[in-house]
C-alpha cells in the first residue's frame, strides 16, 4: 500500500504532462459586414460559387466545375501564386447561402522544421470547411462568412507559419478583405 501512495504522485505528474502535449485544435471564425444595398443586389454578386473571382481582391481567377451544384468544384488562382481547389457541398438560393470545403491547396513555400522539409499551403490550414450567408437586414444587406479549421500542422510543436495564430490569422485577412470589397462594389 505504500508504494502505492508512493506512486501516486508520479502517476499525477506524468497523467497533467501528459495532458499538456496536444495536437491542433479546431479554430472557428466568423466575419459580418453590413452592407447598404438590397440582399438581393448582394446576392446577384456572390450566388455563382465562381463568381468570387469578380468581388475578391485576393483571387485573382476561377475556373468551375459543376456549377451551383452539390459536388461542384472551383479552383481559385490567388493573386501572387498558389492554387485552392474548394467543393460545394450545401447550396439554397432561397436563403442565400452555400456551405463548402477545400479539398487540397498548392504549397507557398518550403521550409525545414524538425530536421525535416515540409511545404507550408497557401492557406495554412487543414480540414477547412466554410459557410457564406447573405441575410436581408431591412433595405440593407448582412453577409456572413464563417470557418471551421485545423492548423495546417497536425503533429504536436508546429512551426511558427502553420500554427494556430497563422491559420486563424490567414483566413481572417482573407474573410475581410472579400467582404470589405464586396461591401464596395456593391455599394457603388
Amino acid at each position: 500500500m505504500r508504494k502505492l501512495i508512493a506512486l501516486f504522485p508520479l502517476l499525477v505528474l506524468f497523467w497533467m504532462a501528459s495532458a499538456q502535449a496536444h495536437g491542433p485544435v479546431r479554430q472557428k471564425i466568423q466575419e459580418t459586414i453590413e452592407v447598404n444595398a438590397p440582399a438581393d443586389k448582394v446576392w446577384e454578386l456572390v450566388k455563382d460559387f465562381c463568381s468570387i473571382e469578380k468581388w475578391h481582391p485576393k483571387v485573382a481567377g476561377c475556373e468551375a466545375e459543376g456549377g451551383n451544384e452539390k459536388g461542384g468544384k472551383r479552383i481559385l488562382k490567388l493573386e501572387g501564386g498558389g492554387e485552392v481547389v474548394e467543393e460545394l457541398k450545401k447550396y439554397n438560393g432561397d436563403k442565400m447561402m452555400y456551405s463548402y470545403k477545400i479539398k487540397k491547396m498548392s504549397a507557398a513555400k518550403k521550409i525545414v522544421h524538425a530536421g525535416q522539409e515540409i511545404e507550408v499551403p497557401v492557406l495554412p490550414v487543414a480540414n477547412y470547411s466554410s459557410i457564406f450567408q447573405v441575410k436581408k437586414s431591412g433595405d440593407k444587406a448582412k453577409v456572413i462568412w464563417k470557418g471551421a479549421f485545423y492548423r495546417a500542422y497536425m503533429n504536436n510543436n508546429p512551426p511558427e507559419e502553420m500554427n494556430e495564430d497563422a491559420a486563424v490569422k490567414a483566413v481572417t485577412e482573407f474573410y475581410k478583405s472579400g467582404l470589405e470589397n464586396l461591401k464596395k462594389l456593391a455599394e457603388d
